[in-house]
């Protein structure tokens, strides 16, 4: 009562304004004006989120959802007239002469009740047509890989049981490269689950891995040529070189391809019908994909690495000591950091 009475008070001196200067003010408490919205914007939300904080969370009804829109839509059009009392630039589009402000706000109040009741009737109708379409023909669960195992798109046919295939270890031959691609702890989980895996001889070598102890994890040692015919999945680090591009024909290759550098490469191998797992594109915000990471965790090392090149490049100590002998200050280092390993 007080605000309301504040506003007709204010409204009243406006009008005097008006009349003794003969000009419209249409800019009047236009401060006035934006904090009363405030309070009328909070009053609504209030009523419309307020209640569900005190009791369970439950998807609301079709019912529920209507007595809500109209008991939001009645306190909107209780506030309308307040705001068009003191805003009259927001009366010019619904007052006229003859229809004063508080006339104006029960009409537009009206005008939204039936628009919600004309809404609410065509949510319920659409909502019994979904029920008596599910009735007669019930939606299944969405599985995404549907859309690989569909006989008609024929990208991949029925499941193969891990019996069935074989996954081949190549040695690197990048000049510099020390790695493997699956060191023994790795070759024992997937002979664990049914695979089999055969080695490239020679494979772990610059990676300290005898084939020993390949074989030691179950895996099967071969020459690089039977290593080739025998696997079904090929794994290495760096992308293969042109000339071996077609002995991963009708295969699939796990490895760094890079394809939007390596374009011609990835060209290549798409066109023989090569399944290709760039793991570099693997999107590594997802949890599931966390452990596929093959940037971050390779740069990290390569940043460890850059540190102690560093160190032996400096010709004093990177941490300062200080000590009978003397004292050395510390050393200023700048880092340069890369990505998420930075």
């Amino acid at each position: 009562g007080k605000i309301h009475h504040f506003l007709l008070s204010s409204f009243s001196s406006r009008r005097k304004a008006e009349r003794n200067t003969g000009v419209r003010i249409v800019d009047f408490n236009r401060l006035l004006f934006c904090r009363l919205t405030i309070l009328i914007l909070a009053k609504v939300r209030s009523l419309k989120y307020g209640s569900e904080a005190q009791r369970p969370r439950k998807v609301p009804s079709l019912q529920e959802q209507t007595a809500k829109q109209k008991k939001t839509m009645r306190a909107i059009g209780s506030a309308l007239p307040l705001v068009l009392l003191l805003s009259p630039r927001a009366a010019d589009g619904f007052t006229s002469p003859s229809r004063p402000a508080v006339a104006t706000g029960r009409t537009a109040r009206r005008s939204l009740r039936s628009t919600i009741e004309d809404n609410a009737s065509d949510e319920k109708s659409t909502v019994d047509a979904m029920s008596a379409a599910r009735s007669i023909n019930p939606v299944l669960p969405y599985d995404p890989a549907d859309a690989f195992t569909d006989d008609s798109t024929g990208i991949l046919g029925g499941p193969i049981p891990y019996a069935d295939l074989t996954v081949g270890v190549l040695k690197e031959t990048f000049g510099g490269e020390n790695r493997v691609s699956l060191a023994p702890d790795s070759v024992r989980s997937l002979v664990d689950a049914g695979f089999t895996v055969v080695v490239e001889s020679g494979a772990g070598e610059t990676a300290s891995f005898s084939d020993a102890a390949y074989t030691s994890v179950g895996a099967v040692t071969l020459p690089r040529n039977q290593v080739y015919t025998r696997s079904d999945i090929l794994t290495q680090i760096r992308p293969p070189a042109s000339d071996e591009v077609s002995k991963f024909a009708g295969k699939t290759l796990v490895s760094m391809i890079s394809p939007s550098i390596n374009t011609e490469l990835y060209g290549a191998l798409t066109e023989q019908r090569t399944n290709v797992f760039a793991l570099d594109c693997v999107p590594r915000m997802l949890s599931r994909a966390q452990s596929y990471d093959v940037l971050s965790s390779q740069a990290n090392i390569a940043g460890y690495r850059s540190v102690i090149e560093a160190a032996n490049h400096f010709p004093r100590f990177f941490a300062g000591q200080m000590t009978a002998a003397g004292k050395v200050p510390p050393a200023k280092v700048l880092v340069l950091g890369v990505g998420v390993a930075g």
